[in-house]
This record gives C-alpha cells, sequence and structure tokens, in this order.
C-alpha cells in the first residue's frame, strides 16, 4: 500500500480483510443483426467506434484513445499503442495501454477501414478520432451513465428499430 509505505499512515487498516469472490457472468455476444441494428440506431458521430469495437474487440479506453497515426489506411491495421484516460479533477489525456501485451498490431478489414474513413470525412479530428467527446468515463456504473446521457437510454437498454435490419426479431 502505497500510504503505508510513503508514511502517511502506520499501518494497512485494510490488512486481514478478505475481498468477496467477484461473480463472474459469461459474455454474450450480439448476433450480426443485432450489431448492425445498434450500429443503425447510434449517432453519427459514435458509428465508427462501435464498428472499430465489434471488430477489433478493443477495451473501452483503447478504442477511444485510438490515434490517426496508429491506423494504416492503405495496409489495413491498427497499431494500439494509446488509451484514453480520465482521471477525477483531470482532463482526458492518452497514456500507454495497461499491459505490454496490450501493445499490438490487429488486422483491420474493409468495411471497418471505409467506417474510419467516413468518420474522418465527416468529422475530421486533429489527433485521436475524436469519438469521444467528453462523455465516456472509465469505470462501469458512470460508463452507463455517460451512455444513458449519450442515448437518452434508460434501464439499460437502447431502443433500436428491427424493421430495417435483417434477423429474427426478438
Amino acid at each position: 500500500l502505497a500510504a503505508v509505505r510513503d508514511r502517511f499512515i502506520a499501518r494497512n487498516p485494510c490488512e486481514g480483510f478478505k475481498l468477496p469472490q467477484r461473480e463472474r457472468h459469461q459474455v454474450e455476444s450480439l448476433e450480426t443483426w443485432e450489431l448492425l441494428a445498434l450500429i443503425d440506431a447510434m449517432p453519427g458521430r459514435y458509428r465508427a467506434l462501435a464498428v472499430l469495437g465489434a471488430d477489433a474487440g478493443l477495451r473501452q479506453g483503447e478504442a477511444l484513445g485510438v490515434t490517426l497515426g496508429e491506423i494504416d489506411f492503405l495496409r489495413h491495421f491498427l497499431a494500439v499503442g494509446h488509451q484514453l484516460v480520465t482521471m477525477p479533477g483531470r482532463a482526458l489525456c492518452l497514456a500507454p495501454p495497461k499491459t505490454t501485451a496490450s501493445v499490438r498490431t490487429i488486422p483491420l478489414p474493409d468495411f471497418v477501414i471505409s467506417a474510419l474513413a467516413e468518420h474522418l470525412s465527416a468529422w475530421p479530428a486533429a489527433e485521436t478520432l475524436d469519438t469521444y467527446g467528453h462523455r465516456w468515463p472509465d469505470s462501469e456504473d458512470r460508463t452507463r451513465r455517460a451512455i444513458d446521457e449519450v442515448f437518452g437510454c434508460s434501464d439499460r437498454a437502447i431502443s433500436v428499430d428491427i424493421s430495417r435490419t435483417p434477423g429474427p426479431p426478438r
């Protein structure tokens, strides 16, 4: 504990306590038609982010921290080298990913390259793709509130018009 090491406190007040086990939930992927409906329902400025996230499997901060220099439009790859970091009371900033294993190169198919190119054509960016504005904090509860604010959602659900998308309605 840094506070003990730096001698701000004499001993760790958490010593001897064991945290409860976190219940792990199985991740459920969206079906293709659901993903297409979700992307279609998103405001235009955030569609490229959803396409990139769905294909590349980036963490939230990594997707929001993609810089223009990390996208190779000719060879169709993304070099992940930054993440967007939010800290209370501080401005958004770019930082290296959480681990050295997170620094990686990801191939991108044509449809992702096209979505990124269309995004940059509509919303030119100086450094990052600028898909986040000031609304994408990095914790689960704050993220949910931010998404609710952006999309006008409630109860963690997005209203999607599935009549325009292939696939079975649920």
